[in-house]
């Protein structure tokens, strides 16, 4: 279990984001910081581990959490911009004859907060769309879950050993939605899949 409280945090002007929305603000003004922001957040983490014997190891892990924020007094909490409440992990390793082995890691989590769009404006002059945004953080992408996997052979001599393994992250390229793009009128979002990204490596040990 854990809490932990957060003050003085660093804040822009409290009016700063009403201009930013009604479209109001001047170019190249300045608006002063302060440490009028606080924070809390909190939850638990459990992790169980499972060794029936010396070649397979697993474990399971879940945290269920929540961080928010509030910039100013009187203003309603939101969510941190990275917070995520759920977050499940399960990885293994089985140990092969031969020095050999195999490993992977599925993670599933919350989707990342996200700030909407809630109205977009078309500016004749400037021949396009300038969009007014929602509360900050207010909405959340989709879950978003991965499977990494390796290879591992261990080649040992009377002094030294060395590892060579296979790692490959994003097997079945799954999309995440952390950085999105719209299109020129903010109608449609875009979202990216990182493709799967192999490294071979080795590693010697003394």
């Amino acid at each position: 279990l854990y809490v932990r409280e957060l003050w003085n945090l660093v804040v822009a002007d409290a009016s700063l984001y009403d201009e930013v929305m009604q479209g109001s603000l001047a170019g190249g003004e300045s608006r002063p910081l302060s440490n009028d922001g606080v924070g809390r957040a909190g939850g638990a983490e459990l992790t169980v581990r499972w060794r029936p014997n010396d070649h397979v190891d697993a474990l399971v892990a879940y945290s269920l959490g929540q961080s928010r924020r509030r910039d100013h007094e009187g203003e309603n909490w939101r969510n941190f911009q990275y917070d995520r409440p759920h977050q499940l992990t399960f990885a293994g390793q089985v140990r092969a004859p031969h020095e050999w082995s195999f490993g992977l890691r599925f993670r599933l989590t919350s989707g990342a907060p996200d700030t909407p769009v809630r109205e977009v404006i078309y500016l004749a002059d400037l021949g396009g769309y300038v969009p007014r945004w929602g509360l900050p953080y207010s909405e959340r992408l989709r879950p978003f879950h991965q499977l990494d996997w390796r290879v591992q052979k261990v080649f040992r001599a009377k002094t030294f050993l060395v590892v060579a393994y296979l790692d490959v992250e994003n097997t079945y390229y799954a999309k995440r939605d952390d950085v999105l793009i719209y299109n020129r009128s903010f109608s449609e979002q875009l979202s990216f899949a990182m493709i799967p990204l192999f490294r071979l490596g080795m590693r010697a040990e003394f």
